[in-house]
């Protein structure tokens, strides 16, 4: 299938539109939370044009429930924690830039260094430190194949966590002292995940509650 390419500019201008509902790889305009493939021509023109009111039909699949509940949790047990060190937390509405050129994605939460932090057009963030994907039907190939490879070539992350919202499962990718990254894949709720660089551990079980 082959879509119409579009600018950076006007991919911006269309989240500014419309909010954090797209990513944006060489050109294509993908739904956040449905980004298989990237949106077919006839819907893009209609989301491009500035004389059109946007409203809730033209916002793509919208995150479940338990998809909800895990970003919230995972964003409830480290908040806190950060709060007295040099790292902070964002939630579902920031932009990272890969190092790929024309490859922007949202990651559905972001730990960076607030004192290191470096943005390229004071949009899009460089140096994220650790990433977090909410695992959903639509989403996973891209979240396990093509961002995998995406997110561990920045050169400050250290961890990337993809998070299955069906069972109790998360695959932990971690950079090791050596530069090469290793992965576990974590199925027990008594677990604790250390993420050694901001020098904290999430429970597993506490990521879960309320979901399963």
């Amino acid at each position: 299938m082959v879509t119409t390419s579009i600018a950076v500019k006007d991919y911006l201008d269309l989240c500014e539109r419309a909010g954090m509902f797209f990513e944006y790889v060489e050109g294509q305009v993908y739904w956040k939370n449905a980004n298989e493939h990237p949106i077919e021509d006839e819907l893009l023109a209609k989301l491009l044009n500035t004389d059109i009111e946007l409203d809730t039909k033209f916002l793509g699949e919208m995150p479940t429930l338990a998809h909800r509940r895990l970003v919230s949790n995972l964003h409830g047990i480290i908040f806190p924690l950060l709060k007295k060190t040099s790292f902070e937390i964002f939630n579902q509405d920031t932009h990272i830039w890969t190092g790929i050129e024309e490859h922007y994605r949202i990651p559905d939460l972001v730990i960076t260094d607030k004192e290191q932090s470096k943005y390229l057009e004071n949009r899009f963030l460089t140096n994220p430190i650790v990433l977090i994907e909410v695992l959903s039907p639509s989403t996973q190939k891209i979240d396990k194949d093509d961002k995998v490879e995406e997110y561990l070539s920045i050169e400050n992350l250290t961890d990337y966590l993809l998070v299955s919202q069906d069972k109790v499962q998360v695959w932990h990718y971690k950079r090791n002292k050596e530069d090469s990254w290793t992965y576990k894949i974590i199925k027990n709720k008594e677990e604790k995940i250390d993420l050694e660089s901001i020098k904290l551990k999430v429970s597993v079980k506490e990521i879960y509650e309320g979901v399963l």
